[in-house]
């Protein structure tokens, strides 16, 4: 069962938690979905909801991971996947802003640098500072995520309304190079003739 965004307690995060671990694996997915068909459109709203929600950053995290996972599932199951998840009007803007979060960390990270008359940024940043609270695997996650959503050509015409974000975000020389790789992946298969169905 999909429980509540507004609980903080135990069963959330278990449920949240085991979800993210048994989906790890390609080999779980396919099974996975078909034995929570019924429930997915909850689940994605769940997910969503919490993607949203800077004040539960596990929780956040949690929901990140799943949904990275389950948009990796293949056969017919991957294509009702990705379209039901494509389909939550708010969830590509908030991939987009988690990447763009870290963006604008880095960015201000440097700004400060600079103003500091500091040629690099100081030794003493973590990682997690510098991506906004987060790490280089939940943003690759992320535009994962936002890359196998891209695939499907009944999900193009959403990502039209985005398409200046993820340019800003490829040619920004604050995104972490790992992940602009993957945002100029997503380009390629926004505007690619070649999709999924």
């Amino acid at each position: 069962a999909v429980v509540s965004t507004q609980s903080t307690g135990t069963p959330q995060r278990l449920m949240l938690e085991a979800l993210s671990k048994m989906s790890i694996l390609s080999s779980n997915l396919q099974p996975i979905v078909r034995s929570i068909k019924e429930q997915i459109p909850a689940l994605f709203k769940t997910l969503v909801l919490l993607l949203g929600d800077r004040t539960q950053q596990v929780a956040r995290e949690f929901a990140l991971v799943i949904m990275s996972n389950l948009s990796q599932t293949g056969g017919n199951e991957g294509v009702e996947v990705a379209h039901q998840l494509a389909n939550y009007s708010q969830v590509i803007s908030l991939l987009l802003k988690f990447l763009e979060d870290a963006e604008a960390s880095a960015a201000n990270f440097a700004l400060n640098a600079h103003m500091a008359g500091h040629s690099s940024l100081p030794s003493n940043i973590s990682q997690e500072e510098l991506c906004g609270g987060t790490s280089i695997d939940m943003l690759r996650r992320a535009a994962l995520t936002l890359i196998h959503l891209a695939k499907y050509s009944n999900n193009k015409k959403l990502f039209l309304t985005h398409q200046h974000r993820v340019l800003n975000l490829a040619m920004s020389r604050f995104t972490h190079p790992r992940i602009g790789a993957m945002i100029a992946n997503l380009l390629f298969h926004m505007e690619s003739d070649w999709k999924l169905t």
